[in-house]
């Protein structure tokens, strides 16, 4: 519930994929988010062959620290 909570807050950020709607049934809950295209982080890099390079790795730096910025600007603390 505290991702949604924080995804809902969140719905003006830029950094962060949009909560579109949330629902639940007994023993699960589901959030229905915006597409992102090319996956997570984790199977971009485990797809790879070759090593980062660093340009690369700074850009998704970047990106990972501008999407923490807005979540702590909302009071929400990333584990």
């Amino acid at each position: 519930m505290e991702e949604r909570d924080a995804l809902v807050f969140a719905r003006s950020a830029s950094w962060v994929t949009t909560l579109y709607a949330a629902f639940q049934d007994e023993e699960n809950l589901y959030l229905l988010m915006e597409y992102a295209p090319g996956g997570s982080l984790r199977s971009v890099l485990q797809d790879r062959e070759e090593t980062m390079d660093e340009n690369e790795a700074r850009f998704y730096i970047g990106e990972i620290l501008l999407a923490l910025e807005e979540i702590h600007a909302l009071n929400f603390v990333h584990r």
